[in-house]
Parts: C-alpha cells; sequence; structure tokens
C-alpha cells in the first residue's frame, strides 16, 4: 500500500482522519475499537519500512517514549504492526507545537517563555532518568494543548532518534542510525557525531530553544548547512539581552552557561538547569516546579 493511498484502520484501531504526514510516517486520528477511545496513530510508510532495520527503529521510537513516566511526555499506548508498517498509538493531543506558536507571537516574554519550558525541562529530566537521550529536541517536537483552567501544558514529542543508554538488553542502542538531529538546535559534539550526544547535548538544544523564545531569533544562522554548523562551533556567541529588549541579565548567564561549547562547561544536568531558571519565573511555575527541578 502506498503511503498516500486511504487506510481504514490498524489492528483495533479505525482511522478516523489523516492529521499529518511527514517524510518517514504519516498520522491519524483514529478510534480504539475495543475501549471506544480516540487515539493519534503514527505509521511508518510502507516503502520506508522496507528498508533495513526501518521497522525496529521505529519501534525503537515507542519504547523509549514509554520508558519514560511524566505528566509532560506525550504517553505510548500501544506498538503494532499491520501487514508491513509498523504503528505507534499514542494519546491524541489538541493545541499545536511550540514552532507555530512562536511563527505566530514572534517572541515570548521571559516569564512566559518559561511557563513552557519549565514542564519541557522536567520532562526531559525524567527521561534522562529513564536513560534515555531525546538528541533532537526543538520547538516542533514540544506540542502545546490546555490544561486545567486554560494553561499551558507542553508534552515532549517525537523519541525517533533517541539514545537509549544501559538499556535492559545490555548494549547501548540507538533508535535510528544516519538521521542526528536538526543542526540549528544540535549541540557541538553533536554535530561532530552523533554517537557523541549526551544528557548534555539535549541540555545544549533546550537552551537554544529558550534562546529562540525570548528573542525571535536563532542563536546561529547560515545560508547553508555546512556554514550553520560551523557557526554552531566557533562562531561568537550573543547574549539574548544583545537580540531583544527587556531580557533579564541573570537569563543571559543561564543561557550562556547551558550552551557551553564544551559539555563540561554547562550545567551538571538539565534538572540542574532548570532550577537556575526558576528564580525568572513567574511564583506559581516556581511553586510548581521546585521541587522537582531541585530534586537530585
Amino acid at each position: 500500500m502506498a503511503s498516500g493511498q486511504p487506510v481504514d484502520g490498524f489492528g483495533p484501531y479505525k482511522v478516523v482522519r489523516q492529521i499529518g504526514s511527514g517524510g518517514m510516517a504519516s498520522i491519524f486520528e483514529a478510534l480504539d475499537t475495543r475501549l471506544g477511545h480516540r487515539v493519534a496513530l503514527k505509521r511508518l510508510h510502507p516503502h520506508v519500512a522496507e528498508r533495513p532495520g526501518a521497522t525496529e527503529r521505529f519501534l525503537g521510537e515507542g519504547r523509549a517514549a514509554a520508558r519514560i513516566r511524566h505528566p509532560h511526555v506525550v504517553q505510548v499506548l500501544a506498538l503494532g504492526t499491520e501487514e508491513i508498517s509498523p504503528y505507534l498509538a499514542m494519546e491524541l493531543l489538541e493545541g499545536h507545537d511550540l514552532g507555530a506558536l512562536l511563527t505566530q507571537k514572534g517572541r515570548l516574554v521571559a516569564e512566559e517563555a518559561l511557563e513552557l519550558l519549565l514542564p519541557v525541562i522536567a520532562a526531559v529530566a525524567a527521561a534522562h532518568d529513564a536513560g534515555v537521550v531525546h538528541r533532537d529536541l526543538k520547538p516542533s517536537n514540544i506540542f502545546v494543548s490546555r490544561g486545567a483552567g486554560g494553561r499551558p501544558w507542553p508534552k515532549v514529542l517525537d523519541f525517533g532518534i533517541s539514545k537509549v543508554l544501559n538499556p535492559d538488553e545490555g548494549a547501548p542502542v540507538t533508535a535510528t542510525d544516519g538521521v542526528f538531529g536538526t543542526a540549528a538546535y544540535m549541540a557541538p559534539e553533536q554535530a561532530r557525531a552523533a554517537r557523541d550526544a549526551s544528557f548534555q547535548s539535549d541540555q545544549y538544544s533546550l537552551a537554544v530553544i529558550l534562546y529562540q523564545c525570548v528573542t525571535g531569533e536563532m542563536p546561529f544562522s547560515s545560508g547553508s548547512l555546512y556554514g550553520l554548523l560551523k557557526a554552531v562551533m566557533t562562531a561568537p556567541l550573543r547574549p539574548p539581552s544583545q537580540r531583544a529588549h527587556g531580557i533579564p541579565p541573570a537569563l543571559d548567564e543561564v543561557v550562556l552557561r547551558a550552551m557551553g561549547r564544551s559539555p563540561h562547561s554547562r550545567f551538571s544536568s538539565v534538572r540542574a538547569f532548570g532550577a537556575a531558571l526558576l528564580p525568572m519565573a513567574q511564583e506559581r511555575d516556581r511553586l510548581a516546579w521546585s521541587a522537582e527541578l531541585h530534586d537530585g
């Protein structure tokens, strides 16, 4: 079955509509005919599934996400294979990704950005606790829905190129080979070699996202991929406050440290990075995340 042809269902899931498609997979809204609730189904394109190892790498995304227990990580409900194509059943989210929000608003004030990113930082810390390095943190992989009282409720998506450290089977594995992340958000060490991506690399990516949120600009840019990677590894980094007004100097200090070119110059953990941001957040966000981000 070609990826563009209609699909009625996968296993016990009846497709309602297609809600997205990319180079590797399509996303559908579907009905779980056993339990009666709606889910999101991510299905690997059949022509991609035919590639050696593609199915196992795709299912590795689901296994990586399933290792993590956190309210701000998308919940994987089931894995399966229909004909030759594997699929993931996940909770169905309503809203938009952070990239769409930034396109609409341009930039966020620091407190607004931290309201969105402190939960994300806590979620990534939980992933690290489970031994999972995301390796592709970027605005399009942060989905923002609405929680109690209409507050934004972000969730981390897409562990498709994650790296699992010390998994149960005893050897480090990656969820994919040959795809290394998104250049503008990659830490220098990850840009040099995907195998060198670590927890500290995710911290760098989160700091880039925060930089983009509060300035409306990327820390580095170029007209070519080579030029961008060279800038990531060698160009001077302007503090966020030099790009936009109203950014606290303390935020500059935290972001610049988290984007240190050497992993050893960054915060000791993503959790420590989040704790350093707490004083600049709204009181309700400080109260909500203080215990989790100071733990450990």
